[in-house]
């Protein structure tokens, strides 16, 4: 049986609490998540971005509204995820308070501090970089190896290679990720499209080709492509089911992905939880 194909970020068109997505963003986004259907893709995470300088809420903090995609429940699981910009390392306080309302926590550094920060100490499942614009600081092995020790996955976005207004951007792109990749020296490294629609959508195959520009043989690229978004996906649902229950017997990304995947409801209100207290009471 093949592993899941999964796209850890297409953005949830929303970058604040207070505006909501329009009609035409959702229709947007519905095209996006059918083209990756078509594709072979089954696992997708939608992904909030938030500035450092948003208040949160005292509720509702996960926006991401699954019910607009209930028509794609038999061909796409939808997870949620959140990526908190950071510039300054107080910023990395708010993050306590959304693990357990998103599927998948993230940060993206702009400082040499904030990316310091996240790869010793922060509590996240995923690194990534606005890799169109210039790194925040010289990618060190010491430094991006303190993530990789802790687990942390290390995103590759390929929209800036995809849909880059200019050569000067993707050029830029290709720069930024190939200094990801030496640094990391090839480990805990996922791909995901950053599409914000149907065009900077690609198949598996031409994510391949992208992955071969910047250093990776055919024999690690499945790897990347695959086991790693399944591990990180897995995982992230474990931590969700309040920090360290055990599952037995079961696959998580499968197991809580039939039919439509995760209300928003069971993300903040530990549904998950008691459905796996329940389970494990009935094997004893």
């Amino acid at each position: 049986m093949s592993p899941p194909l999964v796209d850890l970020n297409v953005p949830w068109p929303q970058t604040s609490y207070t505006t909501p997505p329009t009609p035409q963003a959702i229709i947007t986004l519905k095209n996006t998540l059918t083209t990756l259907a078509a594709l072979g893709y089954t696992h997708v995470a939608l992904n909030f971005t938030l500035p450092q300088s948003t208040k949160l809420p005292t509720t509702n903090l996960n926006p991401i509204d699954l019910s607009h995609f209930t028509d794609l429940s038999d061909r796409l699981k939808l997870y949620t995820r959140i990526t908190i910009v950071i510039d300054e390392p107080s910023a990395g306080q708010s993050l306590s308070k959304l693990q357990s309302a998103f599927d998948v926590v993230s940060v993206l550094p702009t400082s040499e501090k904030a990316l310091m920060l996240a790869c010793s100490n922060l509590d996240i499942d995923v690194l990534t970089f606005e890799y169109t614009k210039r790194l925040p600081a010289f990618l060190k092995h010491k430094t991006i190896g303190s993530a990789v020790s802790r687990g942390v996955k290390l995103e590759f976005v390929y929209a800036g290679l995809v849909t880059g207004a200019s050569e000067n951007t993707r050029a830029q792109c290709l720069n930024s990720v190939t200094q990801l990749v030496r640094a990391s020296r090839h480990q805990n490294l996922v791909v995901s499209s950053g599409a914000k629609g149907s065009i900077g959508v690609r198949a598996f195959k031409d994510v391949y080709g992208m992955l071969e520009l910047v250093g990776f043989k055919r024999s690690m690229e499945r790897d990347v492509m695959e086991k790693s978004s399944r591990v990180l996906l897995s995982g992230r649902l474990r931590r969700l089911s309040y920090k360290q229950t055990v599952m037995v017997g079961e696959d998580v990304v499968e197991e809580t992905g039939k039919g439509m995947k995760r209300s928003i409801t069971e993300v903040q209100g530990g549904d998950v939880f008691k459905k796996q207290m329940r389970k494990l009471k009935e094997m004893k």
